[in-house]
């Protein structure tokens, strides 16, 4: 009896804490192993035929890169050439000259008056600049 007087506070926090430890460790052992084996199935649909063109293909093996959200914001007309100001994936706008990639399997492939000139897995699109509305006429102040 003499024993468990002489037992301090921190002493029996550690051993709390080792048992309770040990109680979480048996207990998600169970749960984890406690699956039941799951047997697959094949399915027996046909499968669906292939693309001629293999762009199918190109997208499968391209992964979400070619799916980039590209916007618009200006063009610009300098001594060097043109630049396009675009904004990819949301991110703060930056300057592009032709024929930058864009991303991976994305390339800015022209610059054009009102308009950019976007390759994804050689498929051409055009992404339009938007227009401003006509101006509201305000009256004259005379």
């Amino acid at each position: 009896m003499r024993h468990f007087h002489r037992l301090d506070p921190a002493t029996l926090v550690q051993a709390v804490a080792v048992l309770a430890s040990v109680a979480g460790l048996v207990t998600w052992g169970f749960l984890l192993n406690d699956s039941a084996p799951v047997q697959a199935q094949a399915n027996s649909e046909p499968l669906p035929p292939l693309a001629a063109t293999g762009q199918a293909a190109a997208q499968w093996f391209a992964g979400s890169a070619q799916n980039l959200e590209i916007k618009l914001s200006g063009l610009l007309a300098g001594p060097h050439g043109a630049v396009a100001i675009l904004s990819i994936e949301d991110s703060p706008p930056r300057a592009f000259r032709a024929g930058e990639p864009l991303g991976e399997g994305v390339r800015l492939r022209g610059i054009e008056a009102d308009a950019v000139v976007i390759e994804r897995a050689g498929v051409e699109s055009r992404l339009s600049m938007a227009r401003l509305p006509a101006p509201v006429a305000l009256p004259s102040l005379r």
